[in-house]
């Protein structure tokens, strides 16, 4: 029978003791670090698995890149945007992929909402069309237009094709296409970029008005002044585009309003002498001019509104199904001068009123 102890149990009691307080310290530590972490930034966090922007942007190009292995089974997806500013798109595909459609070696891209770029093989007519040619979405684009080919540093096998845009080829609709990267096989999308392309400005040279239709086109009217010595305006439509209001040589719009299909100004109340004949359009019926005689204009000066929007079967286009906005229309503010025979009235009426008041003065202080 083994001898009581207090010496033996006070040992005893201290290891447990000691024991315990170091577990609690451990937990207590791991209980910190845990709360630290989740209390630092997202940012910090989350940094490996992060996933860099497939697109990155400068200030006159943009470069989308696809390297293998991709974060899940799905193709990744990015966006680009083609534009008068930025008007170079580079895509690069890494290792053993290969830029899409047909490594981007002919003129020809897939259709806006295209997901796998394995379909666009052939261009077909109507909105089911999974591939089309580059120019058709562009402006006094060549059919040759095509991707060129850039030196990659880095492995043989990486494939990078540019595109770039001239100022004549951004176009007066907005557009859209997709393109890509698949794996060298040509069998699986492991990448899509959707491309925008941004339509030109509506723009006012001189006495001619070119008409564009993005969403960015008419931030504002245009404005032209007609006069006797500057008697026309030329509306540009394009092919893209009908004039407003669709009665041109008949009605105008009002100054106050933005251009319409159906408008009631009538010619005659401003001019008197007005013939419809004096609107004309092109042998395309792209472009409306309006001439006044100089012996026709207004005794008072007037303000007209015409313009152009884009056509319906433009605006319904396949790649227009998958923009946030819709086109806007071009309006034209035209103001009309009174005519010089008016003004040289008005100007010989006040020459002779002064001169009789000169006269009535002299006389009255000659008596």
């Amino acid at each position: 029978m083994g001898v009581y102890s207090p010496a033996r149990l006070e040992t005893s009691d201290t290891g447990r003791l000691r024991r315990n307080a170091s577990r609690f310290l451990v937990v207590l530590c791991c209980v910190i670090g845990v709360v630290q972490l989740g209390c630092l930034p997202f940012s910090v966090v989350g940094v490996s698995a992060e996933e860099a922007p497939m697109c990155v942007e400068t200030e006159s190009k943009t470069t989308c890149t696809c390297a293998e292995p991709l974060p899940s089974r799905d193709a990744k997806t990015g966006a680009a945007n083609l534009s008068q500013k930025r008007n170079s798109l580079e895509v690069m595909c890494k290792g053993n992929l290969k830029c899409a459609p047909d490594e981007l070696k002919a003129s020809t891209v897939c259709a806006a909402g295209t997901r796998d770029l394995t379909k666009c093989k052939d261009v077909k007519d109507g909105r089911d069309a999974s591939c089309v040619y580059l120019h058709t979405l562009l402006a006094e684009a060549p059919t040759s237009i095509k991707w060129q080919a850039v030196s990659v540093q880095g492995k043989g096998t990486d494939q990078s094709k540019m595109l770039t845009l001239g100022p004549e080829n951004i176009p007066y609709v907005d557009g859209q296409f997709v393109v890509g990267c698949m794996d060298s096989s040509a069998s699986t999308t492991k990448c899509t970029v959707t491309v925008s392309v941004e339509a030109r400005a509506s723009a006012t040279n001189g006495q001619t008005v070119r008409c564009a239709y993005g969403a960015s086109s008419n931030p504002s009217h245009q404005t032209v002044t007609l006069s006797p010595s500057q008697n026309s305006i030329t509306l540009v439509c394009g092919k893209e585009g009908v004039v407003l209001p669709t009665k041109v040589d008949h009605t105008f719009c009002s100054a106050e309003s933005d251009a319409k299909e159906a408008c009631d100004g009538e010619y005659k109340t401003i001019m008197p002498g007005f013939e419809s004949t004096w609107w004309k359009a092109d042998a395309s019926g792209y472009s409306y001019t309006l001439s006044i005689p100089a012996d026709k204009f207004p005794r008072e000066p007037a303000k007209i509104v015409v313009g152009c929007q884009q056509k319906e079967s433009s605006a319904g286009s396949r790649d227009s199904l998958y923009r946030d906005s819709g086109p806007t229309v071009c309006t034209v503010g035209v103001t009309i001068e009174a005519s010089q025979a008016t003004s040289v009235s008005m100007g010989v009426s006040g020459v002779s009123a002064f001169l009789a008041g000169a006269s009535v003065n002299a006389l009255l202080a000659y008596l």
